[in-house]
């Protein structure tokens, strides 16, 4: 974590608004393996508070978004093998809590080959809420980052989080047909897509850990999610059968 420096303009923490004494990472670095940080990072000003608050949901995040991809992703897998067996040394509470989640299930093919027993992970709707944090945490700095702005506090972020490939392929359709900007810079580890309503923060948002799990979130006033007839509480979640 580095301060700002003394001669910078004097900045707002994009998650509260309150003078920013310090820098944050969209998305956090622990998400990348040991040794290898992202390109062309992207930096917000924050306050020390706020980025000691997101600090433990970030690391839960991080905990179960490795767990449920290190399958098929390297990076995940290089993550969870390392930074975090090494947490759950420290911390043998959170392997515990992990293995309650884990049920083995049979994996097969598109086609319905069977091909085995896999472990599946199913966090609880605590977990979901914590994860929830973490998303709302990007896009906040998401926003600032493109519209060099800190999100207005009479904006409501919706999340919705799709493990299915068909629900994922779906997304993707939508993001197609809203000339969705992307930004790909760390695609196998991290990467976003966005579209704004001109002139406004209104906007759709498109994150996607690990090539694996893919998060869709609205930025709109709550007035607005409530006249699309959209729960302003909680979020969604899908998973694979």
């Amino acid at each position: 974590m580095k301060e700002l420096g003394r001669k910078q303009e004097v900045k707002k923490c994009v998650y509260c608004t309150r003078l920013a004494d310090t820098k944050d990472h969209i998305p956090s670095k622990n998400l990348f393996p040991a040794g290898m940080g992202p390109k062309n990072p992207i930096i917000v000003p924050s306050c020390v508070e706020c980025n000691h608050r997101f600090s433990r949901d970030e690391e839960y995040f991080r905990y179960y978004v490795c767990a449920m991809t290190e399958e098929y992703s390297l990076y995940a897998r290089q993550v969870f093998f390392s930074q975090i067996k090494r947490s759950i040394w420290r911390k043998p509470q959170i392997g515990f809590k992990l293995l309650k989640r884990m049920k083995l299930v049979d994996f097969r093919t598109e086609t319905g080959i069977y091909l085995g027993k896999a472990t599946q992970i199913k966090p609880t709707k605590d977990d979901w809420s914590r994860f929830s944090n973490v998303l709302d945490k990007y896009i906040k700095g998401l926003v600032f980052h493109e519209l060099k702005d800190t999100l207005p506090s009479e904006y409501r972020i919706r999340n919705n989080v799709f493990l299915t490939k068909e629900r994922t392929s779906d997304i993707m359709s939508r993001a197609k047909s809203f000339n969705f900007k992307w930004n790909t810079n760390n695609k196998d580890i991290f990467m976003y897509g966005f579209s704004f309503v001109a002139g406004t923060c209104k906007s759709a948002w498109i994150t996607i850990f690990y090539n694996s799990i893919l998060c869709e979130s609205l930025v709109f006033t709550k007035k607005d999610l409530i006249k699309l007839g959209i729960n302003i509480d909680g979020h969604q979640n899908y998973w694979p059968s």
